[in-house]
């Protein structure tokens, strides 16, 4: 399948999104979660999607409101009551867990001298609730880039720019990109990266053969 889109004889360099990827996400329970903080008042449901999310989510994800700020600010947006600790359980909602099998791939990846690193869109509340888990990962890596850090997201050039600069890796083909939104792919792509949208979770068992490691 990713043959037809992905040179893997080309590819040295490996730069993995976290949420969708490595990292297990439950996106209808989020939004479960969410909207039962909802009061009923406000004049939009609360929502979100893997390609589109509210513009206060990226405001947070890009390290521009701190906490404090942003909870308050998606109260008053979706009429929410609930205090500090209940919003915090119901946003953390959407995290589940480390897929079981993407520890053993980076191990066998790090040992055949891939370079890697996270790229991840991703706030403060967030990192905070997945760190501890996610250490071991992020422990293969030469370099992890969180969004809420650097001040820009996916799919905004900048923060591509800023992963090559700061690791070294080549801007061409023998970089991928691997992502679970199509607009983040498409933005490496057109910085002259390999890049694959791996559409579903259960595609990565095709994407480690490809790149020699076994799961």
């Amino acid at each position: 399948m990713f043959e037809a889109v992905v040179d893997f004889a080309a590819v040295r360099h490996l730069i993995w999104d976290l949420g969708g990827v490595l990292y297990q996400l439950d996106f209808p329970r989020f939004e479960r979660e969410m909207r039962a903080l909802e009061s009923g008042q406000g004049d939009r449901p609360f929502w979100y999607h893997t390609t589109s999310q509210p513009a206060l989510f990226s405001q947070y994800e890009r390290g521009e409101l701190p906490t404090t700020e942003f909870r308050q600010a998606l109260r008053q947006q979706f009429a929410m009551e609930a205090t500090d600790a209940e919003f915090d359980r119901a946003w953390n909602s959407i995290l589940v867990g480390v897929y079981p099998d993407r520890l053993a791939v980076l191990q066998q990846l790090q040992a055949q001298n891939y370079g890697m690193a996270v790229l991840s869109n991703i706030n403060e509340l967030h990192l905070t609730h997945l760190v501890q888990e996610c250490q071991p990962l992020f422990d293969l890596c030469d370099r992890c880039f969180f969004s809420f850090q650097t001040g820009h997201r996916k799919p905004e050039p900048e923060i591509f720019q800023k992963v090559l600069q700061e690791t070294g890796f080549p801007q061409s083909r023998a970089t991928l990109f691997v992502d679970d939104s199509p607009q983040n792919v498409e933005a490496a792509i057109a910085l002259g990266l390999q890049g694959l949208w791996l559409e579903r979770a259960d595609w990565f068992g095709e994407l480690a053969t490809g790149l020699g490691a076994e799961i």
